[in-house]
């Protein structure tokens, strides 16, 4: 940061807490060796109390404890927010996500959606009316008047679902993707402005507060606009960002309106790639900023622009107050600042406190000079001039969990792996999550197996490669020389062997993958691994075109007996069976053998995402039914709970003198208890 002598601001007690009040979070920039720790610390007050003596069993149970069972949503807090905005008189924050979410008063983040549908891409605050908000989601325009506690759909304009002509528009996201309010009124801008753009019929303009609509075509031949900014000292001045098409290429240029947004023409900054934003300085109206592939910026109202900075840049935002003027950009690589009056912008130190793959694409500054970004891991909080950043996700959740990873009964260990946010781990079965440092992006993220005799050791199948941890999850090691992993399996009687699959082969190591043993597929690749217990444990694998089983101690170890059942993701194995009882989840339902594979017989059920075996029943979770629980094998199931998540893609059970079901579902982790 360049020096100066404006002291440096404080922020008040009660809005700090509003927007940095959260849980510490881990982030290390480079993981370091990984010792085993033991034991581990936990919060002082456990989520999880002491589990009865007896086993619980609930196919024996007869107090209906699976039926009565109840659902909590615990978390993880944060994941990706697409926008952001911040009302300047009541100091209310506002984010969205899927839906929007509210901070106010000191209070954590909370729901605030009531009326509002669809992925909120953009959000936009009245500066003349307090408490009127608009946001743009893929279902339309949306406005709430009281704050965000309602929202109604502005049914005047209907936005696009996909490109009218039918092309393939890249990065297209469909509905509305920008909103902006006029900051005052004039001639040419009277009160009740808007500007809203599309992702698919360009920009659209209201005189009318939102009743009626114009689509505003004059010299703006962008099919997408990604954002709209007024000129705050020249309202009848507007610049937008767009893409249009150029024969087979899709190319973002940056336009003007000299009336409000009627008639626009291009400036000089065209033919960018990946170009989204476009920002007015609020105090030298001439100077405009533009973000895509890079910071663009021009100092003669866009006749001519210089590149300052390369590399993704999503939002822009300023503070100026007293002496201090800062202007702000969120990028893929971290955030971005700049003190009028200095040249050149700075980029925040890799030890600021932001995650170290941030992807700040969203930004919004409150009068009191508190800058809130949001990254992929969640929502985080810096003072103007600070340079550091602290997590400010609490209560802010709704994050895509995929997969699942749970230690034995009295580990309390939970493993979450998130689309949005990388890696999460809990220390007291669910109560409460920690964020873990990201080693590869979560979207490719396809398995969690942990070890059950030391839970805080753990894998990771992603398509970097493998990963494990040796101190639950404080750092992560890549495994060398293992390519794209989909699938993984540790064996229950010597929790040293590990089995991984890739797109070819599945590979079999029991030292930690210094050396490993290559078993060939006839028909990879391989989606799902199982392993009965043994010396040594057949490995049962599961493939897009039916299952088979390998017996490592065969002099040339190969998949046999296939049962030619289609995809299949997920198996299970009863272990009071010694490994003889199998199950398996496929496209056309739960297949069952009790004699290690010589016979099947078949439950046509619909298609489950994941299995789980514990307490002498059978688990499944689907996409369409939640968690349900089979007492016969797979033939019939019953609904776990009355009013448990629906979308289910994976379940864990802890088995013990209580059962700790987890669930991981489109808003985060759920979890129920049976005892």
């Amino acid at each position: 940061m360049p020096h100066s002598t404006a002291p440096r601001l404080r922020i008040p007690a009660a809005l700090l807490l509003a927007w940095v009040a959260c849980a510490h979070r881990e982030v290390l920039l480079e993981p370091p060796a990984a010792p085993l720790v033991a034991p581990l610390s936990r919060p002082a007050s456990s989520a999880v109390p002491p589990a009865p003596t007896r086993p619980f069993r609930p196919c024996s149970d007869a107090s209906g404890a699976i039926a009565r069972a109840t659902w909590s949503m615990t978390g993880p807090e944060g994941g990706t927010v697409f926008a952001l905005a911040v009302e300047p008189r009541t100091g209310a924050a506002y984010a969205g996500k899927d839906g929007v979410w509210k901070t106010t008063n000191g209070k954590p983040w909370a729901p605030a959606s009531a009326g509002l549908t669809g992925t909120v891409r953009a959000l936009a605050v009245s500066p003349s009316s307090p408490g009127t908000i608009f946001a743009g989601t893929g279902d339309g325009l949306f406005r709430s008047t009281d704050g965000a506690a309602t929202w109604e759909r502005l049914s005047s304009l209907t936005p696009p679902q996909s490109d009218p002509a039918g092309r393939f528009v890249p990065y297209s996201t469909g509905g509305m993707t920008a909103v902006a309010v006029a900051p005052w009124v004039t001639a040419r801008s009277p009160a009740g402005t808007i500007l809203a753009g599309t992702d698919g019929t360009g920009l659209w303009r209201s005189t009318d507060s939102g009743a009626h609509w114009e689509r505003s075509t004059a010299g703006l031949p962008a099919t997408t606009v990604d954002s709209i900014a007024f000129d705050p000292l020249h309202p009848d001045v507007v610049y937008a960002a767009g893409v249009e098409s150029l024969g087979s290429k899709w190319m973002g240029a940056v336009y003007r309106s000299a009336d409000g947004g009627v008639h626009w023409s291009q400036t000089a900054l065209k033919g960018q790639q990946e170009l989204r934003q476009v920002f007015v300085d609020p105090a030298s109206p001439d100077v405009v900023y533009a973000g895509g592939p890079g910071i663009f910026e021009s100092r003669d109202g866009g006749a001519k622009w210089e590149k300052v900075v390369a590399g993704g840049v999503f939002a822009f935002g300023a503070y100026d107050e007293g002496r201090s003027h800062v202007r702000f950009a969120a990028a893929l690589a971290g955030f971005y600042r700049k003190t009028v009056g200095v040249t050149g912008w700075t980029k925040d130190l890799p030890e600021s406190g932001l995650p170290s793959t941030p992807w700040a694409h969203a930004l919004a500054v409150g009068a009191n000079g508190v800058v809130l970004a949001a990254t992929r891991t969640g929502v985080f909080a810096s003072e103007a001039r600070a340079g550091t950043w602290t997590p400010a996700s609490t209560g802010l959740n709704q994050m895509n969990v995929e997969h699942l990873g749970a230690g034995p009964a009295g580990s309390a260990i939970v493993y979450a792996g998130a689309t949005e946010g990388g890696m999460y781990r809990s220390l007291d079965g669910g109560g409460t999550w920690t964020s873990l440092p990201r080693q590869a992006d979560p979207e490719f993220l396809s398995a969690i197996a942990v070890e059950q005799r030391h839970p805080e050791r753990a894998w990771l199948a992603t398509t970097n490669g493998l990963y494990r941890t040796a101190n639950a999850g404080a750092s992560w090691t890549l495994v060398p020389g293992v390519p794209r992993t989909l699938a993984i399996a540790i064996d229950p009687s010597d929790e040293s062997v590990v089995y991984v699959a890739t797109d070819t082969e599945v590979l079999r190591s029991s030292d930690g993958f210094q050396t490993r043993a290559s078993l060939k597929l006839s028909r990879p690749p391989a989606t799902a691994l199982a392993v009965s217990p043994g010396s040594p444990g057949l490995l049962w694998v599961g493939t897009m075109n039916g299952i088979c089983r390998i017996d490592p101690s065969a002099a040339a170890p190969d998949c046999t007996a296939y049962l030619g059942n289609g995809w299949t993701s997920a198996i299970a194995i009863d272990p009071e069976s010694g490994g003889d009882a199998v199950y398996a989840a496929t496209a056309e339902g739960i297949y069952e053998t009790r004699n290690r594979g010589k016979a099947w017989a078949r439950h046509p059920r619909a298609r489950y995402q994941s299995l789980a075996w514990a307490g002498g029943a059978l688990f499944a979770s689907s996409m369409r039914d939640g968690v349900e629980v089979s007492c016969d094998g797979g033939a019939t199931f019953a609904r776990v709970g009355v009013d448990g998540p629906t979308r289910v893609p994976g379940v864990a059970v802890i088995p013990g003198g209580r059962l700790q079901i987890f669930a991981s579902t489109l808003e985060g982790v759920y979890r129920a208890t049976l005892e």
